[in-house]
């Protein structure tokens, strides 16, 4: 009898995937251990080897160990407890891993934000998190500062971007950067920070708890409020021991990081995971997305996990001619188009490299990880198979019918690495951790199908919903957050937001308004709905239009009619 007589039709009783794994692999068990203990165990036998790269700094393991106990030192200095929450506004560099694992041994929970986030957005996530200890890159120190001030935190430590590349580079940067005034008694710098730590004689690491929060990611999730993803040691250390049978990397291999730290697939699949194989990571803080290929051709790294976008200044370069140091390029955060996979795939090819483009598929409520693609399963245009302790179905939305095989419904997933729950956020958690008759599973508000053999393909949103890209940063603009935040303005009757599309693909939010009153002075109605939005949303949240109508066209219902607003604006 062949396997396709034997299926029931349902992915998530056959879990057709597993064919590409070995038993091994299925049936291993998952660590028990902190974060910090895990990287420990994979690490101490080549210490001497080298952890990070920051620019022309190499830093090796003994070393970075090293600095993580002289944060966790610190940390506990300044009165930091375990469970305490500490919240960090960082981009790539050594001190965002310093901290991760040094509040990680004391049990503390680490809790990253985007540094696009408004003032207002900081307040929350320091509200959220009953937060009394804050870290901030100093280029993002005054909206930093002020959150910090009134919030109310203890210590608020600020940390230069060039902080471990040695005095002269430190001078210089000053040159280009003012250092934060210490008038504040809350104030310090990461130098005196560190310097605190010197107080304690020793860490004693924390004992590894299952249901315990020790990171705290931000997302949109299926709604546009932010909202606190708690996740815990098992979920980073389920997900490493989950990717470690898809991927052949060795100590002394080296991976650049182009992905935040402040985006959880980021701090999981290129940080914790990387360094847990006990590769050379190669930290890059900020990506000019048309010079990937500077960056490919300077550090020559064997592994690359990244966004679409950093990827397609590839193909056209005339600059990389030999690639044959790359094995993996691994694709995430949102979805490649084929032509952009196809033309890679024919470009490594071409110039001497094994990698071909793999693209996963995640979301911060499962630590950033549920499908990837493998050389047996690659299919052009799906995000490849669960993982292999992971199900992935889809199901009826609003309900817990699962569809069979290639019948579109909502993208669900169960996972080892599903998160405890949004941040004192009972409702919103409900919405999107359900229980069905075999456990709970998480409800992503994808909607995309699965097939015999296993492969996952995403087909859109159930909400409205516009993944988009900021500084190198992807993330979700939710034109319901936009239009609450201009309908908070008392001459404002109605407000639609939609997004018009750029030529590389990305999306810039357009704001229509109808007015309470005709005759409204528009020029200075839209002065202060643009201060509103400049306020409460994100940089990449904000319109770059504003188009005012006497009524906003409607649908036989009643509803705005969004889609005849999106094609309005697309023709202009």
């Amino acid at each position: 009898m062949d396997q396709r007589s034997q299926l029931t039709g349902y992915p998530s009783i056959d879990k057709p995937w597993l064919k590409y794994y070995s038993d091994e692999a299925i049936n291993a068990q998952l660590p028990e251990c902190t974060m910090y203990e895990y990287l420990w165990e994979s690490n101490k036998d080549h210490l001497e080897d080298v952890a990070l790269t920051y620019f022309n700094k190499k830093i090796t393991y003994g070393e970075m160990f090293a600095m993580i106990d002289k944060t966790a030192r610190a940390f506990l200095s300044i009165g930091v407890q375990s469970g305490d929450v500490v919240t960090v506004l960082m981009l790539n560099q050594p001190e965002m891993v310093y901290m991760l694992y040094g509040l990680n041994k004391i049990g503390a929970v680490c809790c990253v934000v985007n540094v696009l986030s408004s003032e207002k957005e900081l307040i929350h996530y320091l509200s959220e998190g009953k937060s009394k200890y804050f870290v901030a890159l100093d280029v993002f120190f005054e909206k930093s500062y002020q959150a910090a001030k009134q919030y109310g935190v203890n210590k608020l430590i600020h940390v230069a971007l060039w902080q471990s590349l040695g005095f002269m580079k430190n001078k210089l940067y000053r040159l280009k950067v003012k250092a934060p005034d210490y008038s504040d008694d809350f104030i310090m710098s990461w130098s005196d920070f560190i310097k605190g730590g010197s107080t304690i004689d020793k860490v004693t690491p924390a004992r590894f708890e299952r249901g315990k929060c020790t990171v705290i990611g931000h997302t949109g999730g299926t709604t546009g409020t932010p909202k606190g993803v708690m996740l815990t040691d098992y979920a980073f250390n389920s997900v490493f021991e989950q990717e470690k049978w898809m991927f052949e990397r060795r100590p002394n291999d080296s991976l650049m990081d182009m992905i935040v730290p402040f985006a959880i697939y980021g701090l999981a699949s290129n940080i914790h995971i990387a360094m847990c194989f006990g590769v050379q990571l190669i930290l890059i803080p900020k990506v000019d997305p048309e010079k990937t290929d500077e960056l490919l051709l300077k550090y020559k790294p064997n592994h690359v996990a990244s966004i679409p976008s950093y990827w397609t200044a590839i193909p056209k370069s005339k600059k990389l001619k030999d690639v044959s140091w790359l094995r993996t390029a691994v694709a995430g955060g949102a979805g490649m188009n084929n032509e952009l996979e196809t033309s890679l795939n024919d470009f490594f090819s071409s110039h001497g490299s094994p990698a071909y483009v793999t693209n996963g598929y995640g979301m911060s409520e499962v630590c950033g990880a549920a499908c990837m693609q493998t050389k047996n399963s690659s299919d052009v245009g799906s995000v490849g198979i669960p993982l292999c302790k992971t199900v992935v179905a889809a199901f009826e939305p609003e309900t817990t019918n699962e569809k069979k095989y290639g019948e579109i419904g909502e993208l669900c997933i169960k996972s080892p690495c599903m998160m405890l729950g949004y941040v004192g956020n009972e409702k919103e958690t409900a919405q999107v951790m359900k229980r069905h008759k075999d456990g709970v599973w998480i409800h992503t508000g994808d909607l995309g199908y699965v097939t015999e053999n296993g492969a996952v393909y995403i087909k859109g949103r159930i909400k409205r919903v516009y993944i988009t890209q900021h500084n190198g940063v992807v993330s979700k603009i939710f034109p319901d957050r936009i239009e609450q935040t201009i309908l908070a303005h008392q001459q404002v009757e109605e407000c639609c937001a939609i997004c018009i599309t750029q030529k590389d693909g990305t999306y810039l939010p357009v704001a229509y308004l109808a007015l309470k009153e005709k005759g409204e002075d528009y020029a200075k109605v839209q002065e202060e709905v643009s201060a509103l939005c400049k306020r409460d949303l994100p940089e990449y949240a904000q319109p770059v239009r504003y188009i005012f109508l006497d009524v906003l066209p409607k649908t036989a219902v009643g509803k705005v009619d969004y889609r005849a607003l999106e094609k309005t604006a697309a023709q202009m």
